[in-house]
């Protein structure tokens, strides 16, 4: 806005000094044919100064502009090249960590199908520790990813039961009937104004969930929940959190989703899930989750 405000006064001075020569040829032009000696000569060097700010001012004030812009194309082109870097980067990131995953699931799909299930837990820590190298974003950056299981009790919950990243592993437990259990229910279900398949809490001290205390997130200030889902029954979450405020962001949470989704296709292959899915509704009205 501050440019915009300025930019109607940026030829002023340009104006001013054309006016000025032209108004030096003028005088210089009208009176030269009415005097004599000195005088004349110094009205005709009036006029040629006049004459001279009106011939060169024009040419300085293009090159001030073709430099102007081409300041202009310059910074284009090095923001370009940095975003060209950046998806050079996530590429790489991308490709590094599905490596393993790749690997781990061609080893478990060879494998007799009564021996896949001892699989799968090596599996979801490979997909944490892809999560945890995509949204690291820095050396100094202390990154958690964590997955966590629900348990069918009453009341139900969702307890941490692996993680990589930053010690300590998490020790909050999300019960359903608390403030943060509620929050958490409703994304793992997508109810309400979580229905759209994450939770991004960008800074937990500005703007932290509905219900949650703002000095009750723990060490952490920004945090990714995405549900994971084994069909259409919801059985745990992705979590990822970090110690600096808005580190994680909206591509980073849609990596999140994507990495849940792909858990959600790793489990559905344990027994255990499997005859979860079937024990409980997708909640207790029976509705069943969004992915």
């Amino acid at each position: 806005m501050r440019g915009a405000f300025r930019r109607p006064w940026r030829g002023f001075p340009t104006i001013c000094v054309m006016v000025a020569g032209a108004g030096l040829v003028t005088i210089g032009s009208s009176f030269v044919g009415d005097v004599d000696g000195w005088r004349k000569g110094f009205f005709i060097g009036l006029a040629l100064i006049g004459g001279c700010v009106n011939v060169a001012v024009p040419p300085i004030e293009q090159v001030k502009r073709d430099r102007a812009h081409a300041r202009v194309q310059e910074d284009r082109r090095r923001e370009l090249v940095k975003a060209e870097k950046a998806a050079a980067d996530m590429r790489t990131a991308m490709i590094n960590a599905f490596g393993p995953i790749a690997y781990e699931l061609g080893v478990m799909w060879n494998a007799d199908k009564g021996k896949r299930d001892r699989y799968h837990s090596s599996i979801v820590k490979s997909i944490l520790e892809a999560v945890a190298q995509i949204t690291k974003h820095s050396d100094d950056s202390q990154v958690r990813a964590s997955f966590y299981r629900l348990e069918n009790g009453s009341p139900r919950s969702l307890q941490p039961v692996q993680f990589v990243g930053r010690f300590p592993g998490p020790r909050t437990v999300f019960v359903e009937d608390t403030d943060k259990g509620r929050h958490m229910f409703d994304v793992l279900y997508a109810r309400g104004a979580q229905a759209k398949g994450y939770d991004l809490v960008e800074n937990f001290d500005i703007s932290p969930p509905e219900g949650w205390d703002p000095n009750g997130g723990g060490p952490y200030k920004t945090y990714i929940a995405a549900p994971v889902i084994v069909g259409k029954v919801p059985c745990g979450m992705l979590f990822v959190d970090t110690l600096k405020p808005g580190e994680l962001t909206l591509i980073d949470a849609t990596i999140t989703r994507f990495f849940a989704m792909l858990t959600g296709a790793v489990l559905a292959d344990d027994k255990k899930f499997r005859e979860f899915g079937k024990m409980i509704p997708a909640n207790r009205s029976g509705e069943e989750a969004v992915q």
